[in-house]
């Protein structure tokens, strides 16, 4: 199959560079006998080639370059994740005007700076700074599939659902699948991992906190 692709490819390639599409070099001026070293010989060949010629000849520099970087970003966001990654986690994620189930990438802030001190508060990200808004969905990924659920509207009035929730992880793809009380409620794909500064909900720490931030992109 891989063999038979790369001779595909070589003959699409000579039958653009016979109609005019350089790749880069000087073009050729016999296009004619260029042409009709291409086609095998078949008239109903011909059509077909100056199809795929004549549109790969209209490629511009700038569309060339736009598929280089979908390419090159695709490589690099490339990165692995495990269940592991999630378990026994807590994350916030922006919600205004609904995001959190219309948004086609979705940023997972990470609650890890746990503030034993206070009995009022469990986590000191201070979401309200982060997003610059107030509302956001809470998801904690628990053992045994099991998942909590929440969302809050302008950072105090908190939104109880009380359906059941579910997580499932796919090792061989990384998707991740929330369900809504047995049935699928979304399917996401962690992308891209890094670390983000963000201020603390408590006054009296100085300086910026670390957290994780995953990007996901929406499957269904």
């Amino acid at each position: 199959m891989a063999w038979g692709f790369i001779k595909w490819f070589g003959y699409i390639y000579k039958v653009a560079k016979s109609v005019g599409f350089s790749f880069g070099q000087k073009r050729n001026k016999s296009k004619p006998k260029a042409l009709a070293r291409c086609v095998s010989g078949n008239p109903s060949d011909i059509p077909n080639a100056l199809l795929i010629a004549l549109a790969l000849a209209t490629i511009k520099v700038k569309q060339i370059t736009y598929i280089i970087a979908i390419l090159f970003s695709v490589s690099v966001y490339g990165q692995k994740f495990s269940k592991s990654d999630f378990v026994k986690t807590d994350w916030f994620v922006n919600n205004e005007n609904g995001a959190f189930m219309k948004s086609d990438t979705l940023k997972f802030i990470k609650y890890s700076n746990k503030a034993l001190d206070d009995e009022y508060i469990e986590y000191k990200e201070y979401e309200l700074k982060y997003l610059g808004h107030g509302y956001f969905v809470e998801l904690d990924f628990k053992r045994g599939r099991k998942m909590n659920y929440r969302f809050r509207v302008d950072n105090s009035a908190t939104g109880f659902d009380f359906k059941k929730y579910k997580w499932n992880f796919d090792k061989k793809t990384s998707i991740i699948s929330i369900y809504q009380d047995g049935e699928i409620m979304m399917k996401i794909k962690p992308i891209e991992r890094k670390i983000i500064k963000i201020e603390s909900r408590l006054a009296k720490d100085n300086g910026l906190l670390e957290t994780t931030e995953i990007t996901f992109l929406r499957i269904k």
